[in-house]
């Protein structure tokens, strides 16, 4: 389970802060911790031991100077009158203070809320450059789950909105892209740029394939070529690659061997992992959560996200099947990368 946001709803009707508790908790999509509170005294205690992400409040408390004190990340008034339904998905401006319809269907709520929480994530101009590219770790230890694909259709999305370079670890990729057989430079060449001491960027451009939306190096030649990195090794070649890379977003894919990328774990925002529902691959899963929860890599839990990757059904066309895919991963953008779009 992912570590999230923490989500406070100030409101004196107790029968609605239950409702919506429970609807927004029960609601696999939603990236909140909820919590609820009666009176503005219980919210400013729980303020000043963790840390309150999104405050969700009717508009006097808002206007509360006590209240307008506490940490809180972002605030949005639960108004009794209808608000332009547009407001919230492009953000309000910046005279304007950032409101929801109280009543109104859960669904519709929890929606405006992550789409209000995204924008100002995605616009928060104070946010420093770490100097390193962020990275979204595609693993999962079952095969025929579909990670290949959901971190290439990650990667497609996320170029949308920023740049972002897709990078794959397997050994032997089921890639058959003639852009990538006729590719001049692979990963390869980049590991021997690392061994030689001479992973720049000017050469890593030049090394970086172009394909379908897709920004790509080109995976190794032979298994023999990764095998060259020793498993110590690895997690410092993909942080020097992550500073030398003219991107903002790494999006690595990985074979299924643990082994090989639990040096990596630290290092990842996210870790998406595709699953199944087929009772022999849960319990591979609950193996694997049990050896990295005794593992010196265990805060790594917190930041795994399982996703069952939707599948083609019957007859259906590739434009469907790509359009089904794109909207499952736009909606995974939407609910856990926030800053999908960091302004520098």
């Amino acid at each position: 389970v992912p570590m999230r946001q923490i989500l406070a709803l100030l409101e004196p009707d107790s029968a609605y802060c239950a409702r919506f508790s429970k609807y927004a908790s029960s609601r696999t999509e939603c990236p909140f911790t909820i919590y609820t509170f009666q009176d503005a005294g219980a919210l400013q205690r729980f303020a000043h031991q963790h840390p309150i992400d999104l405050l969700l409040s009717d508009p006097t408390s808002l206007q509360d100077e006590t209240l307008q004190s506490l940490p809180v990340g972002t605030r949005i008034e639960l108004s009794e009158e209808p608000v332009n339904t547009g407001a919230a998905a492009s953000g309000p401006a910046a005279t304007e203070p950032r409101r929801i319809y109280k009543y109104q269907s859960g669904e519709r709520i929890l929606h405006e809320l992550v789409s209000t929480y995204q924008f100002e994530k995605r616009n928060d101009p104070a946010r420093p450059r770490s100097g390193l590219a962020r990275l979204y770790l595609i693993y999962s230890p079952i095969g025929r789950s579909g990670k290949t694909i959901f971190a290439e259709s990650l990667a497609k999305e996320l170029m949308k909105e920023v740049r972002t370079l897709y990078v794959s670890l397997e050994e032997m990729p089921a890639w058959t892209d003639a852009a990538i057989k006729n590719s001049t430079a692979s990963l390869s060449d980049v590991l021997f740029l690392y061994k030689q001491e001479h992973l720049l960027t000017e050469p890593l451009q030049s090394m970086i394939s172009h394909s379908d939306g897709l920004d790509f190096i080109p995976p190794v030649r032979s298994p023999e070529d990764l095998a060259t990195l020793q498993e110590a090794e690895l997690p410092q070649f993909i942080e020097k690659l992550r500073a030398q890379i003219p991107y903002d977003v790494l999006v690595l894919d990985t074979d299924s061997m643990v082994s090989r990328i639990e040096g990596i774990l630290p290092q990842a925002d996210w870790i998406f992992m595709p699953v199944t529902d087929e009772p022999a691959h849960h319990r591979k899963l609950v193996a694997l959560e049990h050896y990295l929860s005794a593992s010196p890599q265990r805060a790594a839990l917190d930041r795994i996200i399982k996703l069952v990757i939707p599948k083609p059904h019957g007859d259906a066309s590739d434009a469907d099947v790509n359009a089904r895919l794109s909207e499952f991963t736009s909606a995974v953008i939407r609910n856990y990368i926030y800053d999908a779009a960091p302004q520098y």
